[in-house]
């Protein structure tokens, strides 16, 4: 059998994002908690307790994306409870970004808000917006969104996480940004699962094996037999909703399967064939021009 497991661990090198672009994005937060601190330090009734890093970056499951695009997740939280409602306070963080004079105007979106900086580097910081009900203990944070407030703790998917890799596993890890290499590769044609759905599904159904190539193939076949028994994925923590709601419509359902059965057949091809050039070939075919060529 082809053994492509080495070319697999290249692949996974070759999702990394370049230094440059990470050192442009550390820079960039610095920015958007600067800009935050100095606005509302200005107006009463908003105290600003601190900052958090969350998503991928904070479970090392980064990855470069379609047009070297580089995204994080940069939560501000404020404590005690502003005395307005939510939609005016993502009006209010608004407001303080559009200071910071990016090319772009930042976006509203439902639960937070995107600050765009198109330069030699692409990258865009996404702040979504929390109350603190408590300093100490269970401090169950508040998300503002359009729609109200939500329970949201970015701590407790990062424990649920390390609970499910454990010390040792550190494969999961790879198999994550596997994932989500290929869902970045063919988001350019079809609406695909966001990064964590990705990281929940393979989670939850990681298959471990000695060769990266075997192990990626397994939990797919794992991840596509539950979902073809129902096509959900809940949120492990609060708010406990479905990360798959995005592309679940018959059509977009439809599309994903096509995908995934494809990479599911050629995959068991790959692993089988005893010509390595045909195996590294049908991989590449799937998961895009970061898969190495030998």
């Amino acid at each position: 059998m082809a053994n492509c497991h080495q070319q697999f661990i290249t692949y996974r090198s070759n999702l990394d994002i370049p230094r440059t672009t990470f050192d442009r994005l550390k820079t960039a937060q610095y920015g958007v908690e600067k800009q935050l601190r100095k606005y509302f330090d200005k107006r009463e009734g908003y105290n600003v307790k601190g900052f958090k890093v969350q998503g991928s970056k904070s479970i090392s499951t980064m990855i470069r994306k379609q047009g070297d695009t580089v995204d994080i997740d940069f939560g501000v939280y404020f404590y005690p409870k502003p005395n307005v409602q939510p939609a005016t306070l993502i009006e209010r963080v608004y407001n303080a970004l559009h200071e910071l004079r990016t090319v772009y105007a930042p976006t509203r979106k439902n639960k937070c808000v995107r600050v765009e900086y198109v330069e030699k580097s692409k990258i865009h910081i996404d702040v979504p917006i929390f109350y603190l009900e408590q300093l100490r203990g269970e401090r169950n944070p508040q998300l503002a969104t359009r729609n109200g407030w939500i329970s949201s703790d970015a701590t407790e998917f990062e424990a649920w996480y390390k609970e499910n890799k454990g010390s040792r596993n550190v494969q999961l890890t790879h198999i994550i940004r596997y994932l989500k290499g290929w869902a970045t590769y063919h988001g350019q044609q079809i609406e695909m699962p966001k990064g964590v759905a990705m990281t929940v599904l393979a989670a939850t159904h990681h298959e471990k094996h000695s060769r990266d190539d075997i192990a990626f193939l397994e939990t797919i076949v794992s991840i596509r037999q539950t979902l073809k028994r129902g096509f959900s994925c809940n949120m492990p923590v609060k708010p406990n909703d479905d990360l798959l709601r995005n592309i679940n419509t018959l059509p977009k359902r439809q599309a994903f399967f096509r995908l995934l059965d494809a990479l599911i057949e050629d995959g068991e091809i790959a692993v089988k064939t005893t010509k390595k050039e045909k195996a590294i070939q049908l991989w590449r075919k799937h998961l895009g021009k970061h898969f190495p060529t030998y």
